[in-house]
């Protein structure tokens, strides 16, 4: 069994675009498994509205 690094990723939801969630997500695995643990954001912008569903999708 290959034993590969463990990624944690924190996000800053405030100050970077959901679409960039996936492309960000693809570079981090080729050095080890990902968790997102924590994004951060003011939850009551409607710019942030997007980032639920881009979350759930790679819970």
């Amino acid at each position: 069994m290959q034993n590969r690094e463990h990624i944690a990723l924190f996000i800053d939801s405030d100050n970077i675009s959901h679409r960039a969630l996936e492309g960000i997500i693809n570079e981090l695995t080729k050095y080890g498994v990902v968790n997102i643990r924590q994004a951060y954001g003011n939850w009551t912008k409607d710019n942030l509205k997007n980032w639920e569903e881009k979350l759930l999708e790679f819970a």
